[in-house]
């Protein structure tokens, strides 16, 4: 009798799975860097996988975000603008693709971009001018005014104050 020894070596047969279903993160609009790192992770079955990651959206995303191709790190582009304003909604949705060198998959990627009220009201003329006849009725309506404010939420509420410290000066025009 002589002993036969066998080695099985591990073939690249099983894709990678996401550990989550979903990742999720907030940023502040303007900001550089994530409160908390956001990395995506995929797992591999195989001994021989050598996991890389590549972000999958369109230009918006990818102008915006950068991937470490080995960690799954997702980060911030330098020079980079999040601002709500410009955004069709709040948050941004993307996939993260998970490459074993055989098989793919992809994670889901949702991003919160927060408001901040970075954005003065301006009133939408240059000068408004009314004229109101002195015996008028107490809360007769003079002039409407309007402003808007590119924020959003609580960001874009305006409060509107009337300032009578030039009461006493008149106005020619």
């Amino acid at each position: 009798m002589v002993p036969l020894r066998i080695s099985v070596t591990d073939a690249n047969d099983s894709p990678p799975v996401c550990e989550s279903p979903l990742y999720r993160a907030a940023v502040d609009e303007g900001a550089h860097v994530f409160d908390s790192p956001l990395v995506v992770k995929a797992r591999d079955a195989d001994t021989i996988s050598d996991i890389t990651y590549r972000i999958i959206g369109d230009e918006q995303i990818t102008s915006v975000f950068a991937i470490d191709r080995r960690t799954g790190q997702i980060t911030i582009r330098p020079n980079a603008t999040l601002d709500v304003t410009y955004l069709k909604r709040d948050y941004l949705v993307f996939a993260v693709e998970a490459n074993d060198g055989a098989f793919t998959t992809n994670c889901g990627v949702n991003i919160t971009v927060r408001d901040v009220n970075n954005h003065a009201p301006r009133f939408l003329a240059e000068e408004y001018s009314a004229v109101v006849e002195e015996n008028s009725e107490i809360g007769t309506s003079v002039e409407k005014l309007q402003a808007e404010d590119l924020d959003s939420g609580i960001n874009a509420e305006i409060r509107w104050v009337i300032d009578d410290t030039n009461r006493n000066q008149s106005v020619l025009m």
